[in-house]
């Protein structure tokens, strides 16, 4: 008698828990169903522990009522058990194919950001050496005695002023050959 009291309790404590853990379209219906064949159940259990009725009709009611019952509440319980097992594989193929596509992505903005990068390195590298070359360019001039060599200063950066001294340098010296003849 308490044996079963606790099993009953068990699984009506375990039902609500389900009922509150409604996770998969369908879910709620199969606990609906649960819960009618769970009623059923219990009446005709009652009348299987009816001691005032005699022991065939007991076994009677157990076989070809109660047994049946707690059959279909196993089954009804298996299908909710099945529905949420084929809602994690479904969630899991989900969750797999975005982390596919962020993986793709991360790969396309790696690359992107490369070339981005090389892009940036390469102007970089025109804007920063090209004015050096040019002033490289200038000297090699006055070594060789051109002091009417100007250099371009596009720029108002370091290199735009070191350029703009350099010019000025190339200036003080024509006019120091020009006053020195």
């Amino acid at each position: 008698d308490e044996e079963i009291k606790a099993s009953i309790d068990t699984f009506l404590r375990e039902l609500d828990i389900e009922k509150n853990n409604i996770t998969v379209p369908g879910e709620g219906q199969k606990i609906d169903e649960i819960q009618r064949l769970f009623e059923r159940y219990r009446v005709t259990l009652e009348t299987v522990r009816d001691v005032k009725i005699s022991g065939k009709v007991r076994r009677d009611v157990y076989f070809t009522q109660l047994y049946p019952l707690l059959k279909e509440i196993n089954a009804s319980a298996d299908e909710i058990i099945k529905m949420n097992q084929e809602n994690m594989v479904y969630m899991k193929a989900l969750a797999q194919k975005e982390a596919e596509t962020a993986r793709e992505q991360m790969y396309l903005y790696l690359l992107l950001g490369t070339m981005i990068a090389s892009l940036w390195m390469y102007l970089a590298r025109q804007w920063v050496l090209r004015p050096i070359n040019r002033l490289i360019a200038a000297t090699d001039d006055i070594r060789r005695g051109n002091l009417d060599f100007v250099v371009q200063a596009d720029s108002r950066d370091e290199i735009g002023r070191l350029s703009e001294a350099f010019n000025g340098m190339a200036a003080s010296l024509r006019e120091f050959r020009r006053t020195d003849r």
